[in-house]
């Protein structure tokens, strides 16, 4: 569902995709992730919202992703890493963020989440 403009995923619009392990909703026109957005995806290995002007994430937007590895978030209004956005999240997380507005030096501690800067580099992410 790329390239659509899609403003909405209703909440749980997936849920009878429970077999889903990757979710491209790259270059559309969503803005917020809600609560319920990936609700019924426990199989679900990596989303890609890269170049969507997402600015909010529900704090428990990725609460039931138990398989969750990588989250992209390329080409975002993101500004902030909440930190509780990942606190269910029960294996290390690849997170790609590229927003210059972003502040790298993020003012907790990363725990789980591997940032794939120095991956983007090597030319091994894709």
């Amino acid at each position: 569902m790329t390239e659509a403009k899609i403003l909405v995923v209703e909440d749980k619009a997936f849920g009878h995709m429970e077999h889903l392990e990757k979710l491209y909703l790259y270059n559309n026109a969503l803005s917020q992730i809600h609560s319920n957005t990936f609700s019924g995806l426990q199989k679900l290995l990596v989303i890609d919202l890269n170049n969507n002007p997402i600015s909010v994430i529900a704090s428990d937007a990725f609460d039931h992703l138990n398989s969750l590895t990588t989250l992209i978030l390329y080409g975002t209004q993101l500004i902030v890493i909440n930190r509780v956005w990942f606190n269910q999240v029960p294996r290390p997380l690849r997170l790609a963020i590229n927003n210059p507005k972003f502040e790298s030096d993020a003012p907790f501690d990363c725990g789980q989440l591997c940032w794939l800067k120095e991956e983007e580099d090597a030319g091994t992410v894709g």
